[in-house]
């Protein structure tokens, strides 16, 4: 159909053209008419780029084939709808209207390659779909449908998932925000292998190549996200560990808390601010994972965690009663801070833990009785008959006693089955092809981390230095000494504002 109305009618017929040919092997070639298309589209203004036309080019164009000025209207009109409407949020990209179809069509379909060319219209389409998911959704269009949307369009950018950007971020905000824990778990997943770089100047490669890591493509350069702060790093692993809490993820969560408390907050001196908050629930939430207290991280210490620790005594104090077989005393102590607990969001964790604590009570039976009367139960729990044997029940329906109720002698008793929290042999198994999978896959990424570094200027520059140390006489070694990469000293502001930029 012809777009007569349409100001850019000629390129989009060539890129129509161009399509129908198009050999993604010929990088060169492709990136320069991509870069074409994106100039062409980027000299009209906003206004004359988004208004409606006739027929309408969303309409005309192929969102799978023509992606790139599709993507480029799309915005847009985005756009002009968030300057044009009277509520906080437009009208017609509210969750089933059309411009949040159009935004779902691009963001779930489009070719990613294509679209790495609209340079910020890519993330402020996904931005656009979080905010709906937050203020913007209705029963028929309930928050995790949008949501899902967003982690969508981070995968079809990034299959990897692992390179950190601003989208992340406002994911893991509306999941949140939104209870929506589950919609977020196919990105949160992925492990994070880099930081976007400032740019992408040395990369040799064009937008258009295969490239071996998303990193050399995304960069604040081309606008596919924006800097990341020291403080947005924290954030995102701190939001994925309470949603890996809601979704009762311990372990998941205790590694995301232990990437807060190991990460250099800037200072020798100073503990970052998400740092307290990471810790009161690293605390709770080691107790859940692991069943006792545990040590911290061997590299999260110093004085910012001596800082931390003293504004925690109350969270100390919980993880010290539950190492004991008291449990009346772990929920004085629960009762006790409950203000303190409830303030800080982990009323709900505290209350697991008191559950926690009853159910390894119970299991820890099994190391000296096979059967035990609900008696002994009730007496060990300082409740009824009638309440441990329904409380035993729901333990056992939920998998989380290895146990069988019977009746003897004219009672009721409990007969405890394979020891408990031993993980099958099935289980083990399939944890252990994770680790080995997981490994493999931060093997590549770390080889390609170093094979960067060692072109950067900064380790060049170290090369040189110790050149230059060595006598005439010493013969320098292929293999230089270990660089100081360290996070020892103040940060500056800058250091803040492009956080591990170098290393990306």
């Amino acid at each position: 159909m012809a777009l007569h109305a349409f100001p850019l009618q000629d390129v989009l017929l060539e890129h129509q053209r161009y399509n129908e040919t198009r050999d993604l092997d010929q990088w060169q070639d492709n990136d320069a008419h991509l870069q074409r298309v994106a100039r062409s589209f980027n000299q009209l203004s906003t206004e004359k780029l988004g208004a409606e036309y006739s027929p309408d080019p969303l309409e005309v164009l192929n969102v799978e084939r023509e992606t790139l000025p599709y993507l480029l209207i799309l915005s847009a009109r985005v756009t002009l709808a968030f300057k044009k409407s009277k509520s906080s949020f437009p009208e017609n990209l509210r969750p089933g209207n059309t411009l949040w179809l159009q935004a779902v069509a691009v963001l779930t379909h489009g070719d990613p390659i294509e679209a790495r060319y609209g340079e910020d219209c890519w993330r402020t389409l996904a931005k656009a779909v979080a905010q709906g998911a937050v203020t913007a959704s209705t029963e028929t269009h309930p928050p995790s449908a949008s949501i899902s949307v967003v982690a969508a369009a981070i995968l079809r950018m990034d299959p990897s998932g692992g390179t950190l950007t601003t989208s992340h971020l406002d994911l893991v905000r509306a999941c949140l925000l939104t209870h929506s824990y589950a919609q977020a778990r196919p990105v949160l997943d992925c492990e994070v292998h880099s930081f976007p770089s400032p740019s992408s100047v040395n990369n040799e490669l064009p937008l258009s190549a295969k490239h071996h890591t998303s990193n050399t493509y995304i960069a604040v350069r081309n606008k596919l996200t924006e800097p990341l702060t020291l403080t947005d790093i924290l954030e995102y692993y701190l939001c994925g560990a309470m949603i890996y809490i809601g979704l009762d993820q311990w372990a998941r969560a205790l590694d995301s808390l232990d990437f807060v408390l190991c990460t250099p907050s800037g200072s020798q001196n100073t503990a970052h601010e998400l740092m307290l908050e990471a810790y009161k629930k690293w605390v709770l939430t080691s107790l859940l994972a692991h069943g006792r207290p545990i040590p911290l991280p061997q590299t999260a210490g110093g004085a910012p965690m001596r800082t931390v620790r003293a504004l925690a005594k109350e969270y100390e104090a919980v993880a010290e009663a539950f190492r004991g077989t008291d449990g009346k005393k772990l929920e004085a102590e629960a009762y006790e801070a409950q203000e303190e607990f409830r303030n800080a969001g982990n009323e709900g964790l505290v209350r697991n833990v008191v559950a926690r604590h009853r159910q390894l009570a119970i299991s820890k039976l099994a190391n000296t009785y096979a059967v035990v009367p609900f008696s002994m139960v009730a007496k060990l729990l300082s409740i009824s008959d009638s309440d441990a044997a329904q409380y035993v029940q729901r333990l056992v329906q939920e998998g989380l006693l290895q146990a069988s109720i019977e009746q003897a002698e004219g009672q009721s008793v409990l007969r405890f089955g394979e020891k408990q929290g031993q993980e099958s042999e099935q289980q083990l198994k399939a944890e252990l092809l994770r680790q080995t999978k997981r490994i493999k896959e931060l093997s590549r990424y770390i080889a390609e981390a170093d094979r960067r570094l060692g072109l950067s200027r900064d380790y060049v520059e170290h090369v040189s230095r110790q050149r230059k140390q060595k006598t005439a006489t010493q013969d320098v070694p292929d293999q230089e000494e270990a660089m100081d990469m360290s996070f020892g000293g103040a940060a500056s502001e800058e250091d803040e504002e492009s956080v591990m930029a170098d290393v990306s």
